[in-house]
């Protein structure tokens, strides 16, 4: 992981998560296993990758957005 990767995972927005391991990676992005600090709740992290071609952002990275965020679970952040 490149220092870029580890600064943005480290946010302010993501200060309250300990990360622990990538569980695994792919086309689309990186999933994390991390752990809610007050809690010690595990929890799974997905980072999407979003390189931006000439057209903007690629169709399949706005398509896996959209289903995830339709997902309604009580795991699943919205």
């Amino acid at each position: 992981m490149n220092s870029n990767e580890e600064d943005d995972f480290n946010s302010s927005e993501l200060n309250f998560i300990q990360k622990l391991e990538t569980i695994g990676s792919g086309t689309y992005g990186i999933v994390y296993k991390g752990k809610i600090k007050d809690t010690e709740e595990f929890i799974a992290i997905k980072k999407i990758k979003i390189e931006l071609e000439s057209e903007g952002v690629p169709s399949t990275a706005l398509r896996e957005i959209c289903i995830l965020r339709e997902l309604k679970h009580n795991k699943v952040v919205e």
